[in-house]
């Protein structure tokens, strides 16, 4: 039954495929993650661009397990996301075409934790990060980033992207703290609430509900 199920998976996107070229359709990219977002520049796409940034990364002897885990983990999924886009021709047809058949789409793992720099996924002037908490929430993935803003070191800045489960829509907002904050390391986090010391020892909470400072 399971063979039966995964050949008329295979048959339905061949056939929808040769429907697509056969009406001559242009097909639109949909929005990505934040690390893969943008136009292509010289005929290279943003998820081939990540994906080579990413392999790159892992390159480096002098990774730390836990750092080459988080990497590894992006890499799939920038994978996976590329590997969507190629052979969906709308947003979620591949998706609704296994759900009809049966079939099932195992959900990446994803490890929580908080973890070192960000990967190298913000520019130096946008910011300078210090680490980073992550965390599945619900049908969300959440990612908090702590450090302070690129052209002014000593206000602390949190950046918060979430990203919905089919792993295409996702947002990023930036929050600075006050101008004289410092740099921001997160200590402790939940989904409600991300608690960062700065230079001075000083601690400073970040509401994810209220995305507002404050410790309760």
């Amino acid at each position: 039954m399971k063979r039966l199920r995964q050949s008329l998976v295979i048959i339905f996107i061949v056939l929808l495929s040769l429907t697509v070229v056969g009406c001559n359709v242009q097909l639109k990219g949909t929005p990505d993650t934040v690390a893969a977002s943008g136009n292509g520049v010289g005929g290279v796409s943003a998820d081939d661009g990540e994906i080579s940034f990413l392999k790159e990364q892992l390159n480096n002897p002098n990774l730390d397990a836990q750092t080459r885990a988080s990497l590894q983990e992006k890499l799939d999924m920038a994978i996976r996301i590329a590997t969507q886009k190629a052979a969906t021709p709308l947003p979620g047809v591949q998706l609704d075409a296994f759900g009809e058949v049966g079939g099932e789409i195992e959900p990446l793992p994803f490890n929580s934790g908080i973890f070192p720099g960000d990967e190298g996924l913000f520019k130096p002037s946008q910011a300078l990060i210090k680490n980073y908490w992550q965390d599945k929430v619900g049908e969300q993935y959440i990612q908090v980033f702590a450090g302070s803003d690129g052209e002014n070191p000593q206000q602390g800045l949190v950046i918060v992207v979430i990203t919905q489960e089919d792993l295409v829509q996702s947002s990023t907002e930036f929050y600075p703290a006050a101008a004289d904050s410092g740099s921001l390391q997160i200590v402790d986090a939940s989904a409600d609430l991300v608690r960062m010391q700065n230079p001075s020892g000083n601690i400073v909470c970040f509401s994810l509900s209220a995305r507002t400072f404050g410790c309760p």
